[in-house]
């Protein structure tokens, strides 16, 4: 049996530590030696190196028109991402955002945050391992938000993927399929080769309200309210405002949850400010009056901010993985518990 060519992809996530060689010729439909070759004629000579840097590899793909993006810490998604792209709509471009939130089974927040903002709910489901406990979380989020559900069947190309099975586990917690009589779409796609994955964005219709979010602007959430400080795009983007069919982005109210979510038993925690946006000499000024810890997740402190907090002896802590954030947080609540005291009896 021939084996598949594979298929250039036209956004690469890349970390910090580089690429592969190897993997990176898989991705760009290219030979290794024919990545060598590009380089050599830019005067970049390797010897005996299967890993190419961060900038190489931008470098590489600039070549053949891949953009290049930074992966996320952790290795998974770590917050609500926001991307925007143009779907033809009767054969004219439009706008449409996709939130992209995390699909470890630890943040169920973000998940009920995103469904909750969308007009449309997309829950993908990997066809080789099939429904797993936050897919039904995520789909119980949509309901509850009272959102349409589209199925996107993903790693078809897998050896192991079996679709059929996938909409029977689905169907078993009631979304029926289309094709059986349902009301429920389901795509089978392909994210690696890009197979049917046009047929999935003609099936998303995105309804978007008109608005136009203000830095400064004063927003109102149910019982929360407060001024937005900071708006960043898709491409992480500081911008001034933000109107239909832009993507911003913001995962503060998931944070809480997952925080407010620790063990308070002996030690309770309570919440002085959250707000989006780098930390500021106000923020420090507040932390002063009420000796309190600045937390910042996938922000920065200014180097004045840093110095200015060092004077008042306040404590800045910054994290771009959650998960990091919650397992300090903790460290220091146990760290302020009396010690037991504990009595074993020896034998005579």
């Amino acid at each position: 049996m021939q084996a598949e060519e594979p298929v250039r992809v036209e956004i690469l996530e890349v970390g910090e530590e580089g690429m592969l060689i190897e993997d990176l010729a898989y991705d760009l439909a290219v030979s290794e030696s024919e990545i060598l070759r590009f380089l050599s004629v830019r005067g970049v000579m390797l010897d005996n190196v299967q890993t190419l840097d961060k900038d190489l590899v931008k470098m590489v793909c600039m070549e053949y028109d891949v953009e290049v993006v930074a992966s996320e810490a952790g290795g998974i998604t770590q917050g609500i991402g926001a991307y925007q792209v143009l779907v033809p709509v009767d054969g004219n471009p439009q706008a449409c955002i996709f939130l992209d939130t995390p699909g470890h089974e630890a943040f169920g927040a973000m998940r009920a945050r995103g469904a909750r903002v969308t007009d449309i709910c997309i829950v993908v489901v990997a066809a080789d391992d099939g429904v797993q406990p936050q897919t039904s979380e995520a789909i119980a989020h949509a309901r509850a938000a009272e959102v349409p559900i589209i199925i996107a069947i993903n790693k078809i190309e897998k050896e192991g993927a079996n679709a059929e099975r996938v909409m029977q586990e689905l169907s078993q917690i009631g979304l029926m399929p289309e094709m059986w009589g349902g009301d429920t779409p389901m795509i089978q796609i392909s994210a690696l080769t890009g197979d049917n994955v046009d047929e999935l964005l003609e099936t998303v219709m995105l309804v978007a309200e008109n608005g136009t979010l203000n830095k400064a602007d004063i927003i109102v959430c149910g019982e929360a309210y407060g001024k937005i400080r900071a708006l960043y795009d898709d491409r992480g983007k500081l911008v001034d405002k933000a109107g239909p069919s832009n993507a911003v982005q913001g995962t503060i109210e998931a944070i809480r949850q997952a925080i407010q979510a620790l063990p308070q038993e002996n030690v309770s925690l309570r919440f002085l400010l959250q707000a989006p946006g780098d930390v500021s000499v106000s923020d420090v000024d507040l932390a002063v009056a009420s000796e309190g810890i600045i937390f910042g997740f996938n922000v920065r402190a200014p180097g004045s901010v840093k110095n200015y907090a060092k004077k008042k002896s306040v404590e800045i802590r910054l994290y771009k993985v959650i998960s990091d954030l919650i397992d300090d947080l903790l460290n220091a609540m146990e760290g302020l518990l009396e010690p037991a005291e504990v009595t074993t009896l020896l034998g005579f």
